[in-house]
């Protein structure tokens, strides 16, 4: 059992660290808990993990501490950072501290679970908060969905600022982050920044409001409709859609069911307001006169642009005039589903632009020169470096020892860190779960793993039929051959008639007799491979 000391703050992931997804911080202050973020994970090995496509932090030593968690406070709404809560909940049991727009899609998501949604805390920019023997702060930060936080942590011996998603902008669309209150932080000395390092590894930040005039390009030299697909929380990026449209005579269409709910949410905060097109004005005015705004950016099934591209929609289609923007990146693990959807737009012929070849896509995430910059403003003490794969956060590493941070490290998912000693005091076990046909388990655990078995190596189910009085074959048995059925040595019916054989010319049968015999035969018939076997005696 990890000995804790209670004047001391501890730093624990469960999640976020060497992965991108499934952001889930813990820290630790007085014998009391609380959690940042409890986000999924897109499945990017289908291989190793067939059957699942979203995964979730762990939360198994959470349940240990429940009675001790005191909140879950979520730094923005992007389903990498909330999108575990609804499924996970019944582990955490505790109130949500979460700006207005992300409580409301966090709503839903409970709503869509069939689960009571629980306390749910909205705060606001600047909020302070008490927590047990916790002081937090919402520090307000631009990022590409509104109501976005970094948290400043107070105790009695140290400040800690967990940054979540953030960029600096200076000419933001919608909301910003607070370049005074920053520089304000490193003059009040941090001792701790916990950063993330998304946008290391090549990728440009860029200006949102630079995209106006790049997109509104596109849309005028444009001989058809142009298809604009976005993260369906960027609620920015639909006033920037906006303003391009109207610069080159275009009006605005929406078509994705989470697009229309999020930009209700931002409609009623009086964050964006705009009559869109009608599905009865989408079939009627001319294609080159409009900007259709689509979910699906990553490809997923059932979004606006899936369906579009499948010619699901009745009002309106995809054709060879027209134009589609993937205003997005791609999230690992969705590189399959968005290549998938790129064919089938290119086979329509319509023209298709990413941010590969043109200027459509500005990043919610810090560039490494932004990050550069608040680690002068900030001066910590300390960097930790989370959110990325282990290529990003050991980049983020070097950037802070480049700059001379004094202390810059990776705490690993389940390692805990003293911030007091600065150490590693304790490692617990942790990893990720997934839903397997609505029941948590882990990843790891034997049902992913009999999945994969079967993907590789098929199954082989035999049905026996017995005579209770002799035990005597009473019929042929019933063999059913899963992911096997043209094999070139075994068959069905080959491997019922050599089973027939074998157990009629047995003197005495035998339950644990028949099992043996038959599972050695079928492996015999297979040679090398090795399909899962069951077989069932009746």
């Amino acid at each position: 059992m990890t000995k804790f000391k209670d004047n001391h703050l501890y730093y624990l992931p469960l999640g976020g660290v060497g992965i991108f997804g499934a952001n889930c911080y813990l820290y630790r202050y007085q014998k009391k808990w609380i959690m940042i973020d409890c986000g999924l994970a897109f499945n990017n090995d289908k291989v190793r993990y067939p059957g699942v496509d979203i995964m979730f932090p762990d939360l198994s030593f959470v349940e240990e501490i429940r009675d001790d968690l005191l909140g879950v406070i979520c730094t923005h709404g992007h389903e990498d950072h909330i999108g575990a809560i609804a499924n996970l909940y019944s582990q955490l049991n505790c109130p949500i501290y979460a700006s207005e727009f992300a409580n409301r899609i966090l709503e839903r998501k409970f709503a869509r679970e069939k689960k009571k949604a629980p306390i749910l805390k909205s705060v606001k920019p600047y909020e302070k908060i008490k927590l047990g023997k916790f002081n937090i702060e919402f520090m307000p930060v631009i990022h590409s969905v509104p109501g976005a936080f970094s948290i400043k942590i107070q105790t009695k011996e140290k400040t800690l600022i967990h940054a979540g998603d953030w960029r600096l902008d200076n000419n933001p669309i919608l909301e910003f982050s607070d370049e005074k209150q920053w520089k304000q932080a490193g003059k009040d000395e941090v001792d701790v920044f916990v950063c993330e390092s998304s946008n290391f590894g090549g990728f440009s930040e860029g200006q949102e409001y630079q995209l106006v005039k790049s997109l509104a390009k596109i849309f005028k030299s444009s001989e058809g409709c142009v298809f604009t697909s976005i993260f369906a929380s960027n609620v920015a990026r639909i006033k920037v859609v906006i303003q391009a449209a109207k610069k080159a005579g275009r009006c605005v269409g929406l078509i994705g069911y989470s697009l229309k709910q999020n930009y209700k949410i931002a409609e009623d905060l009086g964050l964006l307001h705009y009559d869109f097109l009608t599905e009865d004005d989408m079939a009627t005015i001319p294609k080159e006169e409009m900007v259709i705004i689509a979910t699906g950016s990553q490809g997923q099934k059932n979004s606006g642009l899936y369906r579009l591209a499948n010619n699901q929609i009745n009002y309106i289609d995809i054709d060879s005039d027209d134009t589609v923007i993937l205003s997005s990146r791609a999230i690992p693990g969705n590189e399959d589903n968005i290549r998938h959807i790129s064919n089938k737009i290119k086979r329509l012929g319509a023209e298709l632009i990413t941010c590969d070849d043109d200027f459509v896509h500005v990043s919610g995430h810090s560039s490494p020169d932004n990050i550069a910059q608040m680690y002068k403003w900030l001066k910590p003490n300390t960097l930790i470096a989370m959110h990325g794969e282990q290529e990003q956060v050991e980049a983020n590493i070097n950037l802070a020892n480049s700059l001379k941070i004094p202390n810059s490290l990776i705490v690993n998912n389940g390692e805990i860190y003293d911030i007091y000693d600065k150490k590693v005091i304790d490692t617990i076990e942790t990893g990720l779960v997934c839903k397997n046909h609505g029941k948590i388990v882990s990843i790891n655990g034997s049902s992913i793993k009999e999945k994969k078995r079967i993907s590789f190596n098929g199954a082989c189910i035999v049905s026996i039929c017995l005579n209770e009085e002799d035990n005597s074959l009473l019929k042929t048995p019933k063999v059913t051959l899963l992911g096997l059925d043209d094999h070139k040595i075994a068959s069905q019916n080959t491997i019922a008639n050599h089973l027939e054989e074998e157990l009629k010319n047995l003197s005495c049968i035998d339950t644990p007799l028949v099992r043996r015999l038959t599972k050695k035969k079928i492996k015999e018939m297979f040679q090398t491979e090795k399909p899962i076997i069951e077989i069932h005696l009746f």
